[in-house]
């Protein structure tokens, strides 16, 4: 089943009701707080608790102590999330 457009992309209104204008306007918002550099920050420091239960300051002194590497491949990490299997 295809995924809908997002409503955010959605450049023509007129055929939304008020409800859904209104759902898009706030996904317009969440869109580009996502995209700023606190909605960046604030995403990854969620999804480091959530999956971690860590802070994002006790993430940076584990990859201090390990020497920017990854504790488990013992490989620096680059960024790159398909060739980055570390958080």
């Amino acid at each position: 089943m295809p995924l809908a457009k997002p409503l955010y992309l959605t450049a023509d209104f007129s055929d939304l009701t008020p409800d859904e204008i209104m759902r898009a306007k706030r996904s317009v918002v969440f869109h580009e707080y996502n995209q700023s550099e606190k909605g960046r920050r604030n995403s990854r420091s969620n999804s480091l608790m959530h999956n971690f239960g860590i802070s994002v300051e006790d993430y940076e002194a584990l990859l201090k102590a390990q020497d920017g590497k990854c504790a488990t491949r013992k490989s620096a990490q680059n960024g790159d999330r398909e060739a980055n299997t570390c958080a």
